[in-house]
């Protein structure tokens, strides 16, 4: 072997050196960051918990190439819904003065959903939209919360008009919330009216269904229910304060207070 070969064999030898030693180096700095997000993890760990938990966005079904996401524009509420984490604290801001079709069955899949408006302007408005179904008339709608909520502030709920009048409507599917699965359906209506046809309701109790219904500075028009299949299908508990029941209205259909209704006295 030549003093060159040696020469280039010691070169190679300190350039493999230099390359495991930048290796090292690259290798604890990585772990040092690393180790410095799990800190900060493990020091604020319900801090961030909250902020992964919760999500925002806003609902206007006129915005051209909507870019969503927390904090981020959608055009249906269904997509701000499917958009979220499952399970978390979730704030649908619907653009005021504009009307907003539930346009397919929605399960919350455990999501606490706060409805309410943004904007200038007058109150958005929230319907279902209606399909026929096995020969009745039916509404789009929320369907098994699984342990979530619906919580409408600031915000109209308007019943939709049959698609074929020559139908009934569903004795169930009349409504905006309904319940399969789920044992129980956690609802408020706040600042807001509630207009129906005959038959209408918020939440329909079938099922077996427990119903706590919230009602506070609420309207109801129209001869609907705020919930109905009560008794034989299942109960509620209805607190309310300062609601108006206009042309036919009534909290409940079906029940007897004392027995599957619990309702506080007032207005």
């Amino acid at each position: 072997m030549s003093i060159n070969d040696i020469n280039n064999a010691a070169a190679a030898m300190n350039a493999l050196k230099e390359r495991y030693e930048g290796f090292l180096n690259d290798a604890d700095a990585q772990i040092a960051q690393r180790q410095g997000q799990y800190d900060a993890l493990a020091n604020d760990l319900k801090g961030v918990i909250r902020s992964e938990a919760a999500f925002e966005a806003t609902v206007d079904p006129d915005v051209e190439n909507p870019v969503g996401g927390d904090g981020g524009t959608y055009n249906s509420l269904r997509g701000l819904i499917d958009g979220s984490p499952k399970g978390s604290l979730v704030y649908a801001n619907l653009a005021a003065g504009k009307t907003h079709y539930l346009d397919a069955n929605i399960g919350l899949a455990g999501r606490k959903l706060f409805i309410r408006k943004t904007g200038v302007g007058d109150r958005p408005v929230l319907t279902p939209n209606v399909a026929v179904t096995a020969g009745s008339n039916e509404c789009k709608r929320f369907t098994d919360l699984n342990g979530g909520l619906i919580s409408i502030s600031d915000v109209d709920v308007t019943m939709p008009p049959k698609v074929d009048e020559a139908l009934g409507w569903h004795a169930f599917y009349y409504c905006l919330v309904e319940n399969y699965l789920s044992p129980s359906v956690d609802f408020r209506l706040n600042l807001s009216k509630f207009t129906t046809d005959t038959g209408g309701t918020l939440v329909s109790a079938n099922r077996g269904t427990i119903v706590n219904m919230s009602l506070h500075d609420a309207t109801i028009d129209g001869p609907g229910f705020a919930v109905k299949q009560v008794g034989g299908w299942g109960v509620a508990l209805i607190a309310k304060r300062a609601v108006t029941l206009l042309n036919g209205a009534s909290l409940q259909q079906g029940g007897t207070i004392g027995v599957d209704v619990l309702e506080n006295g007032g207005t």
